[in-house]
């Protein structure tokens, strides 16, 4: 499974030596988003949603994970997502269940904002994220 990420440029010489950096710790774990590709990564972004378009600092990821480990959520209630404000999606309980019960190393779950979208959470604390390889790093511009 592929799946990216935006970050900021100065974050990616960390990432060549950890995948974990750059990880959102508001469940109190650590834990990233990621996206099918960078367009959706640009679309969901917090940065985009805030500036209506992509600084040349921010750079895609990609990253290779193992399938056998997904978590599919299909309910698309109000409670998946929280409190939205701002542009910042701050996912329900779920994401901190999800992450607390260890139960996948991957969990999909509909977007909020575009039809047949499904957004991840990636778990960097379960056992499978060793397998996790970081295939590109490259500017969202050509």
């Amino acid at each position: 499974m592929k799946l990216f990420r935006l970050v900021h440029e100065n974050v990616t010489p960390l990432l060549e030596k950890n995948p974990v950096y750059g990880c959102s710790l508001h469940t109190g774990r650590p834990f990233f988003y990621g996206f099918e590709g960078i367009a959706g990564a640009i679309l969901e972004s917090s940065i985009y949603f805030s500036l209506y378009e992509v600084p040349p600092t921010i750079v895609s990821v990609e990253y290779d994970l193992p399938d056998e480990s997904l978590h599919t959520i299909k309910d698309n209630s109000p409670d998946l997502y929280g409190n939205y404000a701002r542009g910042n999606d701050r996912l329900g309980a779920w994401v901190a269940d999800f992450l607390h019960n260890n139960v996948a190393l991957v969990a999909a779950f509909p977007s909020k904002h575009w039809a047949r979208q499904r957004n991840y959470i990636i778990n960097p604390k379960h056992d499978l994220f060793q397998q996790v390889k970081i295939s590109d790093i490259r500017s969202v511009y050509y």
